[in-house]
């Protein structure tokens, strides 16, 4: 009931019990020190929620680059031409000579 708006609160219907905590949510709405409490711990949340998203995305990039570095290894073990290897891949040919260079 926090996080409802003025209006949907006054929609609430019920009991005693219900209608006591309705008042209450609507207290507490109107109380700006508790407003701002929540307002933090929201922006954190979204904060954090932001972070592991990064995190996931980075790591799927990273997987990608994995496997393309593979894939290149790969190619390169069956002597596939650097500029087909790089039209496949979308790396540079400078990209495919330091990863030979590697392997060796």
């Amino acid at each position: 009931m926090i996080d409802m708006t003025y209006e949907e609160l006054l929609k609430v219907k019920g009991d005693k019990l219900m209608e006591k905590l309705k008042d209450e949510a609507i207290e507490l709405n109107n109380d700006d020190d508790f407003v701002k409490l929540m307002s933090d711990e929201e922006e954190e949340r979204l904060l954090k929620n932001s972070y592991i998203q990064e995190g996931f995305e980075q790591g799927i990039e990273q997987g990608i680059e994995q496997q393309t570095i593979e894939l290149t290894k790969n190619m390169l073990k069956e002597n596939a031409d650097i500029n087909f290897i790089s039209k496949i891949t979308g790396l540079s040919t400078d990209e495919i000579t330091k990863i030979a260079k590697n392997m060796k």
